[in-house]
């Protein structure tokens, strides 16, 4: 049984990209199977579905490369949104010294 401190330790350094020994990957991997099964006991399963971790962590790459992708393009148009405003701006301040100069002359 691996100790649940050291489990949530492996844990944390595991979902931190930290390395971990080969050691520390069976410990780990123990420790969520055993985690697994009080949760199956505790909610009445009768059988377990083996999850692979190499598929939920391809998965969770996935969704960080696709998060980094929509965060670029939310600052691109955050700075689009800020180059227009400008130009928005100075286009006002044009037609409000156009629009004084009518009214002087």
């Amino acid at each position: 049984m691996i100790p649940d401190e050291l489990g949530m330790r492996l844990h944390d350094r595991a979902t931190r990209g930290l390395p971990l020994s080969a050691e520390e990957q069976q410990q780990l991997q123990a420790w969520y199977e055993e985690k697994d099964r009080a949760e199956a006991e505790m909610l009445g399963l009768t059988q377990l579905v083996p999850i692979d971790n190499r598929d939920v962590q391809a998965q969770i790459k996935a969704a960080e490369a696709r998060l980094a992708q929509v965060t670029r393009r939310h600052q691109d148009l955050a700075a689009q949104n800020t180059a227009l405003r400008a130009e928005v701006a100075a286009l006002r301040a044009k037609l409000a010294a156009h629009d004084s100069h009518q009214r002087v002359g």
